[in-house]
C-alpha cells in the first residue's frame, strides 16, 4: 500500500512539474513581444503599458509612441486601415516568434487572457479583439511578413517580399443588446416633434365635443408608425451606399434648424406647418380625416426632425437584417409614446384643455432642449 502511494506522489510530481515547464515555457520565452500602438498621453495606453511590464517583463513590452513618432503614426493609420478599424489605442500586437498570434484593442488587466494569446498557434487567420471579446478575424497572405511591417522593432526579415493585402474575413455583429441605450435615447429625443404633437392635439380636441376620438385617434397613430417605421427602413439601406459623414452633418443641420424653429414658435398658433391643415372639412369624416393627417405627418413634419433616426440608422448598418427590423420596431414604438400618452389623457373634455394648455406652453421648450442633446450626441460621435 505504502509503495502504491509513494509511485502517486511521483506520478503527480513528474505532472505538475511538466505543466510547470510547458506553462513557463509559454510565458517567459524571450520569443514573445506585446506591441503596444498608443499615446503615453491616453490613460488606457499608460496603465496597459505599466501593466504588461509588471508583469511579463520591459524586455517583453515595445511601447510604439503614435504621439510623437513619424514611423509609429504612419504605420498605425496603415494598420487601422488594413484591419478596418478607426484608430483607438491602444492597439497591441502579440508577437511570438516573429508572428502575430493576436491583436488587442483597448486595455486588457488580465494576465490569462494574455497567456492565451502567447500560448496560441500562429497562423495566417489573425483574430482582432475588442478588449477581451473577439471583434472581427483577418487573413494575412504570410503573418512573419505581416508582422515585421507593423512590428518591425522586433521582428526584422531580410526579404524585399510584401506582406500582401489583408482582408476581414470576419466580424461580430452588433446585436440589440449593444445598440439598446442609443435606440432608447434617440427615440425619445425624436419623439419630441412640436408641429406633430401639436396637430394630433389640435386634432383630437377638435372631434372631441361632437365625435368619438377612439378610432381616428388609433388610426392616427398607425399611421405614424408604419410610415415612419418604412422610413428608418430606407434611411438604413441609404447607410450603406452614403457616407456616415453625411449622416452626421444633415443630423446636425436639422438639431440647428429646430432650435432656431423652437426659439421663434411661442405655442400652438405659431406652428406654421398646421395652418396648412384645414381641419374644419376633415372632421366631418373623422377616420380618412386621420388617415390625411397621418401621411402629411410622415412626408411633411417628421422627416425635418429625424436627425436621431439618421444616427440610430447609421448604427445598426452591421446588424443583420432581422435584428434591423426588431431595432426599428423597438425605436418607433417608444418614438410613438407620447401620442399615446396624449390619446390617452384626450379621453373627457375637461382633461383635453389641460392637455392642450400643457402643450401650448412646453412643446415648443421640449423641441429646442431635444434638439440642443441632439447636436451635443453629433459631436460626441464626430469627435470619437
Amino acid at each position: 500500500m505504502g509503495n502504491k502511494i509513494f509511485i502517486v506522489i511521483i506520478l503527480l510530481s513528474l505532472t505538475t512539474s511538466l505543466i510547470v515547464i510547458a506553462y513557463s515555457s509559454t510565458t517567459s520565452s524571450g520569443n514573445y513581444v506585446f506591441y503596444i500602438y498608443g499615446d503615453p498621453s491616453c490613460p488606457h495606453c499608460s496603465a496597459l503599458k505599466q501593466f504588461l511590464t509588471k508583469t511579463y517583463g520591459s524586455s517583453h513590452v515595445y511601447f510604439c509612441n503614435v504621439a510623437s513618432n513619424t514611423s509609429c503614426a504612419n504605420r498605425f493609420l496603415d494598420l487601422s486601415i488594413a484591419i478596418a478599424s478607426k484608430g483607438w489605442i491602444p492597439t497591441t500586437l502579440v508577437v511570438v516568434d516573429c508572428e502575430t498570434t493576436g491583436i488587442v484593442i483597448g486595455e486588457v488587466e488580465d494576465k490569462g487572457f494574455w497567456d492565451k494569446l502567447l500560448s496560441s498557434k500562429p497562423s495566417n487567420n489573425v483574430t482582432v479583439y475588442m478588449g477581451e471579446e473577439p471583434w472581427e478575424a483577418i487573413t494575412v497572405k504570410n503573418n512573419t511578413l505581416f508582422t515585421s511591417k507593423y512590428a518591425p522593432a522586433v521582428c526584422r526579415v531580410k526579404t524585399t517580399s510584401q506582406p500582401g493585402s489583408v482582408t476581414v474575413s470576419w466580424r461580430r455583429k452588433p446585436s440589440i443588446i449593444d445598440v439598446l441605450p442609443a435606440l432608447i435615447i434617440l427615440s425619445l429625443l425624436d419623439s419630441v416633434n412640436p408641429c406633430m404633437i401639436t396637430l394630433y392635439t389640435v386634432f383630437l380636441a377638435t372631434l372631441l365635443p361632437r365625435k368619438n376620438i377612439a378610432l381616428p385617434g388609433l388610426v392616427f397613430i398607425s399611421i405614424i408608425y408604419i410610415g415612419y417605421y418604412l422610413f428608418g427602413l430606407g434611411l438604413t439601406w441609404l447607410a450603406y451606399i452614403v457616407p456616415r459623414w453625411v449622416y452626421l452633418l444633415l443630423a446636425a443641420l436639422f438639431a440647428l434648424y429646430n432650435i432656431y424653429e423652437a426659439s421663434r414658435t411661442k405655442g400652438l398658433k405659431e406652428c406654421r406647418e398646421c395652418k396648412r391643415v384645414p381641419l374644419k372639412k376633415i372632421i366631418s369624416r373623422p377616420i380618412l380625416g386621420a388617415v390625411i393627417l397621418g401621411l402629411f405627418s410622415v412626408s411633411v413634419l417628421l422627416p425635418c426632425t429625424s436627425g436621431p433616426l439618421l444616427l440610430f440608422a447609421s448604427m445598426i448598418t452591421g446588424m443583420d437584417t432581422y435584428s434591423q427590423a426588431i431595432s426599428l420596431a423597438l425605436y418607433t414604438a417608444l418614438f410613438i409614446t407620447p401620442l399615446i400618452i396624449i390619446y390617452e389623457s384626450m379621453k373627457s373634455l375637461r382633461r383635453s384643455r389641460r392637455i392642450i394648455n400643457w402643450v401650448d406652453k412646453h412643446t415648443p421648450l421640449l423641441g429646442f432642449t431635444s434638439s440642443i442633446i441632439l447636436l451635443l450626441i453629433v459631436f460626441i460621435i464626430a469627435v470619437s
